[in-house]
């Protein structure tokens, strides 16, 4: 089994004693595709123990029945928003211990106060009863969230913790890797960005969901990222994607332009509303960070084609590539 692979207990190491003096840079992207209608939200902080980065993606198919007590926002606007803020209170109410931090019994709290609050937003809302149907959902939303923490010398110990198809990544030297996996029933990561298949799992107030969990030793530097799919949806490949991060790195000279240089790129090719958080560590400088995965870019053009390959090529390039990009999932 790959090392990186390998779930670890978080009673081990020594921690450092201000986890703000780990961390390089943490920030969110985005944008809402139609203005005032945007269904995605976010979360991020840092404190002197722990980090987290999450975001959420109203599902707006599913949960399209707008609410005149929300000004006449849908449940997907609400639910995704609803979700950042239980984030920000579960992380504010995380025991100080830091080993009691990472484990299902915080993320069994953190279910516990996304049912009360949807629930709430369901009285509030009065909609329960004039749902009809499994594919209408009352406040339906994705959540991908990563707990983070400085574990060791030059390691991060990390959570990630999702539901739906949003997703959680790290990039390293050896290219990204999608920790999470896909709420819906074919997981395999190129096959979905042609696919529409309905998720098997999302967050709502009127239908079962579950939280996932994985939790694991991440060495530095190493970003770590939590995306909804208007950031990957509409790219060509995972490959694109991991391209897309890392040339507009290269052609930015500081972290705000490279902020920049992303939102720019995603406002002309996706079709939706798109989130990301980003948390970068054991750079120590954008310059650092740039020289560190100069190389790792280099072969990803020289090993993957451009977008005008063809079908059958760009299957046998993914082949190769997702043996290292699904490297921290388990079977």
């Amino acid at each position: 089994m790959n090392n990186k692979t390998k779930k670890q207990d978080c009673n081990d190491g020594n921690r450092k004693s201000d986890f703000r003096t780990v961390t390089d840079y943490c920030f969110c992207l985005t944008r809402e595709k139609v203005s005032g209608k945007g269904e995605d939200s976010f979360f991020f902080d840092i404190d002197r123990e722990k980090g987290i980065i999450g975001v959420f993606d109203g599902s707006g198919g599913s949960g399209a029945k707008v609410y005149p007590f929300f000004e006449g926002h849908s449940g997907a606007y609400v639910a995704s928003r609803v979700l950042a803020e239980v984030s920000r209170r579960w992380f504010s109410a995380l025991p100080d211990d830091l080993k009691a931090c990472f484990g299902s019994k915080e993320v069994k709290k953190l279910k516990r106060w996304i049912d009360r609050y949807l629930k709430a937003c369901s009285e509030l809302g009065s909609g329960k009863s004039m749902l009809k149907g499994n594919l209408m959902k009352e406040f339906p939303s994705t959540l991908s969230l990563v707990l983070i923490a400085p574990w060791k010398s030059n390691a991060l110990v990390t959570e990630f913790i999702w539901a739906g198809d949003s997703r959680g990544y790290i990039l390293d030297s050896s290219g990204l890797h999608q920790v999470t996996v896909d709420d819906i029933a074919n997981t395999d990561a190129l096959e979905n960005l042609s696919e529409d298949a309905p998720m098997k799992n999302v967050i709502s107030a009127s239908h079962p969901y579950v939280l996932n969990r994985r939790t694991g030793i991440e060495q530095l530097p190493a970003l770590i990222i939590s995306a909804t799919d208007g950031c990957f949806g509409y790219l060509r490949s995972p490959m694109e994607f991991e391209r897309f991060l890392l040339k507009t790195m290269k052609r930015s000279e500081s972290m705000e332009q490279w902020k920049k240089e992303m939102d720019q790129l995603l406002k002309r090719i996706s079709g939706d509303d798109y989130t990301m958080c980003i948390y970068a560590a054991g750079f120590g400088s954008f310059v650092h960070m740039k020289h560190y995965f100069s190389a790792r870019l280099q072969e990803l053009e020289q090993k993957y084609s451009c977008e005008d390959s063809g079908k059958e090529r760009l299957l046998s390039e993914w082949k190769e590539y997702k043996l290292e990009y699904e490297a921290y999932q388990e079977n």
